[in-house]
């Protein structure tokens, strides 16, 4: 019995508390409805600074109501300065109090403080925009775009689409140049998503794929890169394809897209040279893999020369060129180096050779000396060839930037610097033909002597 008259007590307890309740709502609504908004925001405030009405949607409703017709003018937003995010944070509560919105759509709300908070926010971030101040721009158009999501999901006014685009462009813009680039890629995806359509379309895709590479989210990436390039087939998107290899790919990977891009045969004049200088061009983490992987390097030379190659021939490109001789410069170092190598390996070995005087001792020596030397002369014959192609190969090359750049009157700096190189080089590469047929060519000997002696004569005056 005594536990029965308990509860019964809480029940009754709870019955006033709700009824009081009820009570101070309905004193808030006749309050605001006659246009004394100060005390119907002094009466909200006193109930919801009571810990008993937090779990009150209609509390947090006529809360968010109040405040929100505060930021309409700018006398009353001077009295409550806070009232645009204390009403955006009491609508949060409602929601997640009454998630289906049911009570904010009766009256007397119909939707009221939404639309004024969406209004109210908009606007602030528009002149924040227009101050530059991004950072804060985006936090006042997130708030307008969660709103708008609202306002666009109920059908509320007159907007026929299924997202409010507008307040979600803004948020990407103001996040790109707040370099907010996680919140850029999610706002902007939103606008490709729905094939957006306007001035900004193929902006949204240059910044979308941009702010990609800075968060290096290659899944993303991939996805709105091919999205583009069928929306946009000459959008010129192919450049930032490059540079998320070029900032983000280790040199396998550049490796795998140069090869399957290649294939393609759609890869422009420009992406080649990108992909030869990726290739020739290394860089700290490059220079380390290849320090573990040695076989690997002939490839990525002889990729970058392929690369270059098709770079020229789509553009007659003189800093291709340019680049492809000095690529074949370089590699006849290399090779100089290596038969340099085996030239000293022979000279050890002759040198530890043992002095026999017994005829079947000395040629059981002899016999073991030649096993050992025969590989490392057969290998710097094939080298000699190879270094007199090469030699050929960056001639050749060379000299087609050397006569593009000397018919050239207004070269640049760079232009300038590459074409005084390619006249050292090519001073160098005549003097190494001439001493190859020194003493066997006499004629072949002059030519190459005047050949290097004209461009180390010029390089003197450059």
């Amino acid at each position: 019995m005594k536990k029965n008259t308990l509860l019964l007590a809480g029940l009754l307890a709870i019955g006033a508390a709700m009824g009081q309740d009820k009570k101070a709502l309905d004193n808030i609504q006749k309050t605001y409805l006659t246009g004394k908004i100060d005390a119907a925001k002094e009466a909200v405030d006193k109930l919801i600074a009571d810990p008993a009405n937090a779990s009150s949607p209609e509390a947090w409703l006529w809360k968010s109501t109040i405040d929100a017709d505060y930021t309409m003018k700018e006398e009353s937003l001077a009295k409550c300065p806070t009232c645009a995010s204390s009403g955006y944070d009491a609508f949060k509560k409602y929601q997640a109090l009454e998630p289906n919105l049911s009570g904010i759509a009766e009256v007397p709300f119909k939707w009221k403080p939404l639309i004024n908070l969406y209004t109210y926010f908009f606007n602030e971030g528009r002149k924040l925009y227009t101050d530059k101040k991004y950072n804060e721009a985006y936090d006042e158009y997130s708030k307008a775009a969660f709103f708008g999501k609202i306002i666009t999901d109920k059908k509320i006014g007159n907007n026929p689409g299924a997202i409010d685009t507008f307040p979600i462009l803004m948020c990407a813009y103001t996040a790109h140049f707040a370099k907010k680039s996680k919140e850029a890629v999610e706002n902007f995806s939103v606008l490709a998503d729905i094939n957006y359509k306007g001035e900004a379309e193929t902006e949204i895709y240059n910044l979308l794929l941009l702010n990609c590479i800075y968060i290096k989210d290659k899944a993303t990436f991939d996805k709105y890169y091919t999205l583009a390039q069928s929306r946009f087939p000459t959008g010129g998107f192919e450049d930032y394809k490059i540079e998320y290899l070029k900032q983000n790919a280790s040199l396998e990977e550049k490796l795998q897209t140069y090869q399957s891009e290649d294939a393609k045969g759609t890869l422009s004049s420009n992406s080649y040279l990108e992909f030869g200088v990726f290739f020739s061009n290394f860089t700290k983490e490059d220079r380390s893999y290849l320090e573990k992987n040695e076989d690997k390097k002939e490839l990525f030379h002889n990729t970058a020369i392929d690369a270059l190659k098709k770079s020229y021939a789509k553009s007659n490109d003189t800093l291709a060129a340019f680049n492809i001789g000095v690529l074949y410069y370089n590699g006849q170092n290399d090779l100089d180096d290596k038969r340099n190598d085996n030239v000293k390996k022979m000279q050890e070995i002759n040198a530890t050779k043992s002095v026999e005087k017994d005829p079947k001792k000395k040629q059981a020596a002899d016999a073991k000396i030649k096993e050992q030397l025969e590989p490392l002369k057969k290998a710097n014959a094939d080298l000699e060839a190879r270094i007199q192609t090469t030699c050929d190969n960056s001639i050749e090359w060379l000299e087609k930037a050397y006569n593009a750049w000397k018919a050239k009157t207004d070269k640049n700096k760079l232009e300038k610097s590459s074409f005084k190189n390619a006249v050292k080089f090519l001073g160098t590469l005549y003097e190494h033909k001439r001493e190859k047929v020194k003493g066997k060519d006499p004629k072949a000997y002059d030519t190459f002597d005047a050949k290097s002696k004209q461009f180390y004569d010029m390089y003197d005056k450059l």
